[in-house]
């Protein structure tokens, strides 16, 4: 339901941007309230079960989503991976997305870590070696961003 709810603000949103149109009044309200429902279904998950990595997974993934509409987002969204990578340290998809909050919020040498990690759990995983090199090429390393993307070609 939390990522129904993230799904219409999203859908919302781009049609109003699509169309060149100013979002209305109602349309603001719409999105505002999918977004609260989104977060208070994503933490009720995780705290009526927080031993479910899962549910901290989903937490983040909301979170993440709204980079950029919900103030402090970002740290919300980093702390709930990092509580699902605690439950479950072998999920290189945790350790991914992850990466994708620190670089989106510029953070390349912790996003080079998180990617390099899910690359240490799944070798053959062509966007997380795709990320690490976008992270590395921004972290100002470029000799280092032309051998993992290279590894992302090759494995694609």
């Amino acid at each position: 339901l939390a990522k129904t709810n993230v799904v219409i603000a999203n859908d919302i949103a781009s049609l109003a941007q699509s169309s060149d149109k100013d979002v209305s009044v109602q349309q603001k309200q719409i999105i505002t309230e999918a977004i609260q429902a989104a977060i208070a279904q994503s933490k009720a998950a995780a705290t009526l079960n927080p031993s479910k990595a899962n549910n901290w997974e989903a937490l983040g993934t909301v979170y993440a989503n709204v980079t950029g509409i919900a103030n402090g987002s970002p740290q919300w969204a980093i702390s709930a991976y990092t509580r699902a990578i605690s439950l479950d340290p072998n999920n290189a998809k945790y350790h991914s997305k992850l990466g994708t909050v620190y670089y989106l919020t510029g953070r390349y040498d912790d996003a080079i870590n998180s990617f390099g990690r899910a690359t240490e759990l799944k070798p053959d995983w062509a966007s997380a070696w795709y990320n690490i090199a976008w992270s590395q090429y921004k972290a100002e390393n470029p000799g280092r961003a032309i051998v993992s993307m290279t590894k992302a070609i090759n494995l694609i």
